[in-house]
């Protein structure tokens, strides 16, 4: 199987478990088993995080693909919290992507500016979802090896690029409400 249909697969199976999930809750259980059915032969290794690392390291090289993958994945996490039931958490997804870009923030500003993903969408949806669970964030920043600072000065840093192209109008699009997001996690979570 090829990389491209590694990815296809995946976003297949995060597309059906979003849409079952809204539909029909009751079926929650039955497509989380698939879904852990069909990573667990895809990625044969006995952690959870590992398959996100490897999963992420498919995607790193298709932005589309990692936005489409990153969005569906907060999406049905979201809807399935409600049932205490979960493949990955969005935080660790979040901070591993920031670990392999090596907490360069230009990545995002890039990423944010392009009408060519949809990081936008799932960077807004994240921070809102950071922001109704900083405590979950914070455990998972030491999960992934202490990392909290490193993220928080990324975003930091990222905030201030936004206000200052803000300012020279050179950003694409309003982004009061974005940095509005970004110093609400900030404040939440350098508690």
């Amino acid at each position: 199987m090829t990389a491209s249909e590694c990815i296809d697969l995946i976003n297949s199976c995060l597309r059906a478990s979003a849409i079952i999930c809204c539909a029909c809750p009751s079926d929650i259980n039955t497509c989380i088993s698939q879904d852990r059915h069909i990573l667990s032969l895809l990625f044969p290794f006995p952690k959870m995080s590992t398959i996100l690392s490897k999963m992420l390291d498919l995607f790193m090289e298709q932005d589309d693909g990692l936005m489409e993958f990153l969005l569906l994945h907060l999406q049905t996490f979201i809807k399935c919290v409600q049932f205490k039931i979960y493949l990955f958490d969005p935080h660790e997804a979040f901070i591993s992507l920031q670990i392999k870009l090596s907490f360069d923030f230009s990545v995002l500003l890039d990423w944010l500016m392009s009408n060519e993903t949809d990081f936008l969408l799932y960077f807004v949806k994240y921070l809102k979802y950071l922001q109704t669970s900083p405590e979950r964030f914070c455990d998972s920043c030491k999960i992934m090896g202490h990392v909290k600072h490193q993220v928080l000065n990324e975003l930091a840093n990222l905030k201030l690029r936004i206000a200052k192209l803000h300012m020279k109008e050179l950003f694409p699009y309003n982004p009061q409400p974005l940095i509005k997001n970004l110093e609400n996690v900030i404040k939440l979570t350098r508690l």
